[in-house]
Formats: structure tokens, sequence, C-alpha cells
């Protein structure tokens, strides 16, 4: 039964025991361990996550829904006010996840969806912001203990204020 099958579970295992560090390098590992009687399932799992994943690409860089023509606008009075009009009305046409798991049109989201959308984002800037500094912060060890990689670093370093 195809319930047995999870393609996230597999690329888990590959993850933890491939000793390879790059993910594009690890696609073929995870292919080569889908059993062939499962590809088509894997590839469905697959697809619904490359599928929002693509709509989000497409919202960032500004590609707009074919089934979606572009708003008419009047003349504007400043070619300044025009641009910001066009980006608001363009934001209007954009795809937005919502805590949930649900998608809409930006221009269909309720006062509580945009915020709860927008608190979502923030968190995962917030989570982002942090491993930033995680990493700025071993980088500096790497740096004030003449190391190439952290996996050079003396134990001690991670013992003393540095550590902090």
């Amino acid at each position: 039964m195809p319930e047995d099958f999870s393609l996230d579970r597999l690329i888990g295992q590959v993850l933890n025991e491939s000793p390879n560090p790059d993910p594009y390098g690890l696609v073929g590992e995870v292919f080569d361990a889908i059993p062939a009687h499962r590809r088509s399932l894997a590839l469905r799992q697959a697809l619904h996550r490359l599928v929002p994943a693509a709509a989000t690409r497409q919202r960032m860089s500004g590609g707009r829904p074919d089934e979606e023509p572009a708003p008419k606008q009047g003349a504007p009075y400043s070619h300044k006010w025009a641009t910001i009009g066009a980006s608001y009305k363009r934001l209007l046409h954009e795809r937005l996840s919502i805590p949930g798991g649900e998608w809409k049109w930006i221009r269909d989201c309720t006062r509580s969806d945009l915020l709860a959308a927008a608190g979502l984002r923030r968190d995962q800037a917030d989570k982002l912001v942090v491993k930033a500094v995680q990493l700025e912060w071993l980088a500096g060890l790497c740096e004030s203990h003449g190391v190439a990689t952290p996996a050079d670093l003396p134990d001690s370093a991670f013992d003393g204020e540095d550590a902090a």
C-alpha cells in the first residue's frame, strides 16, 4: 500500500547515512534509494512540495499567473505613484501560504490571514538571523584560533568566554 512509503523519510535516511554534505550531490543517492515501483509515488510526493515552491518563486520574481489579466488603471498623476500603485495591485494577484497549510490569492485574504502569514514570515526571518549569528560566531572562532574550518577548532574553543 502506498502509505508505507515516505519520500521525506527516505531523504532523511540518506541525509543521515551519507557522508556527502552537498544536498545537490545527494539527489542521485536519494533517487537510487527509491524502489522502482515507488518512483511514481515519490514523484507525486516531491511535486507536492515543488509546485508550491515554484509558485513562491514566481511570486517573488514578479511573475503573474496567466489566467489573471493585469488590472487596468486610469492615467496616473505621478510616475512615482503609478509605479507604487501598480506594485500594490500586482501584490493582490500573488499566492500566499497561510499558516495551517492553506493557499490563497492575497486579494482574498482576511486581515487575520494577512497578519498570521506576516507573523509566520517574521518567525522564519528570526530563525534565519539566529542561524546567521551562529555562523558568524563560528567564523570568528576559526579566525581567533587560526583554523580553516570549525572541525579544526580545539574543544577548548567551546569552553571559554568565546563560546558564549
